[in-house]
């Protein structure tokens, strides 16, 4: 029989995201609470922030006493690749929160000397509805990047299986998204090359003005 076809090959290094993007991607977005997919394996104690805070630029995020920025430490023991993680991002009553008229909710690791967040998702809702702030770009960022035009919203690849780059390729496509919110239970997602271990670094941090 023939042989399968290759997986995508990765896109090249970017000083900015190579080593860490598509590492953990958000498959579900509701009220306060998201669902993380690891789609490699993440050391115990690293960080990872999620902010609706508008990125400007450097390592400066908006301040905004609507947007919330919440911190996700990864427990003891780590997490495999295909790890599915409901996040709970209430502090204080309020967490992250998708508007009415669009938002982005941005996942990224603060990594010692780095200019820039080292950016592992981006998610974008109706984008046209309003300022948002910037959305990361460069040779990575096509992988990055998921854009829908639901509120909340959760990825449909329940019983997806596949490497890190063909599902990345999904859940960065639109048609891969419908309304409502969703649990890690409600997830089955299998990763093939589970070699493939997160990229160095990830610290605490607070977006700041």
């Amino acid at each position: 029989p023939p042989s399968p076809p290759p997986s995508p090959p990765s896109p090249p290094p970017d000083p900015k995201y190579g080593a860490h993007y598509g590492e953990v991607a958000m498959v579900s977005l509701g009220t306060y609470k998201v669902v993380l997919l690891a789609l490699a394996n993440i050391p115990a104690g690293t960080v990872y922030t999620i902010t609706d805070q508008n990125y400007q630029g450097g390592m400066a995020f908006s301040a905004s006493s609507y947007e919330r920025t919440y911190e996700y430490v990864v427990p003891a023991g780590g997490l495999k690749a295909g790890t599915l993680v409901d996040v709970d991002t209430t502090v204080s009553g309020k967490g992250i929160y998708v508007g009415s008229n669009g938002d982005v909710v941005y996942l990224f690791k603060t990594v010692p000397g780095a200019p820039e967040p080292q950016f592992v998702h981006v998610w974008t809702s109706n984008p046209t509805a309003g300022d948002f702030g910037i959305i990361p770009e460069g040779p990575a960022a096509a992988g990055v990047v998921t854009t829908t035009t639901q509120r909340f919203a959760h990825y449909t690849g329940f019983t997806k299986k596949g490497t890190r780059m063909e599902l990345l390729a999904d859940i960065t496509r639109a048609g891969a998204w419908a309304e409502g919110e969703a649990a890690a239970s409600g997830y089955s997602v299998t990763v093939t090359d589970t070699s493939r271990t997160a990229g160095p670094g990830g610290t605490g941090t607070t977006p700041s003005p």
